[in-house]
């Protein structure tokens, strides 16, 4: 383990010395910082520096090294995570990070090297960029390194308003509606019902009405007739009576 780390350690210094002579390849590659556009306060974003456009480098890149510059009062890091076929770091209070083949690993195509996870603090417009890039082949050339930056939006979380589902509700109006209908109907029916019921009740007091009236004026003639047969009998009585009267006198 001891030999490993004094090997990375030694390549690191050995290609930042490189960056600082001549002795400069005539290839190319570059470095890209891609992920969202934007991300809401809170939430973690993952930014992904990748390599690619590789233009001759026939022996391969053996090691690329950067440093993510971005706000801290924008963004917390989280984490990383090596994205390469080769062994990766990345220093948390120095943002740099180095991509190194430790047993002849190469790179000679596009590729995604390294993700880096960031959590949004505050709202804002915020550019992560890669600054003093360095890109090594494995003979120790450093080569053309093409960077680019990345324009991220910090924006508040979206929050959903629930709204009730307005069929259900006009549902329910047109049932309440239909019950106040049904409610009317009835009541127009049961009122219908009470005038025929009163009506009738009328017809037959007026039937009851004049089958009395019908009785009292037959009891009137009847007492009318008996009382004119009582007098009739009282004038018999007394004419006979005055004619014994007269006979016996």
């Amino acid at each position: 383990m001891k030999k490993v780390l004094l090997k990375t350690m030694f390549l690191f210094i050995t290609f930042l010395s490189l960056g600082t002579v001549s002795n400069v390849s005539a290839g190319s590659a570059s470095l890209s910082i891609k992920g969202n556009d934007t991300v809401f306060v809170g939430d973690t974003i993952a930014v992904t520096v990748a390599v690619g456009n590789i233009q001759n480098i026939e022996s391969g890149i053996a090691t690329i090294q950067g440093t993510l510059s971005y706000d801290t009062a924008a963004f917390d890091y989280v984490s990383y995570e090596n994205m390469s076929s080769l062994y990766g770091s990345y220093g948390a209070n120095s943002k740099t990070f180095i991509i190194l083949g430790m047993n002849g690993e190469n790179i000679y195509k596009e590729q995604n090297i390294l993700k880096i996870y960031l959590k949004a603090k505050k709202t804002g417009d915020a550019t992560i960029s890669l600054v003093n890039p360095i890109i090594g082949n494995r003979n120790e050339q450093v080569e053309t390194a093409y960077i680019s930056s990345k324009l991220l939006h910090i924006v508040e979380p979206v929050i959903e308003t629930k709204v009730e589902p307005t069929k259900p509700v006009q549902a329910k109006v047109k049932q309440v509606t239909n019950t106040e209908s049904v409610t009317q109907e009835k009541k127009e029916d049961s009122s219908q019902e009470t005038s025929i019921s009163t009506t009738e009740e009328k017809t037959n007091t007026d039937k009851q009405e004049q089958k009395d009236d019908k009785k009292e004026v037959k009891e009137v003639k009847e007492e009318k007739k008996k009382q004119k047969k009582e007098n009739i009998i009282d004038s018999v009585v007394s004419f006979f009576t005055s004619l014994i009267d007269s006979i016996f006198a």
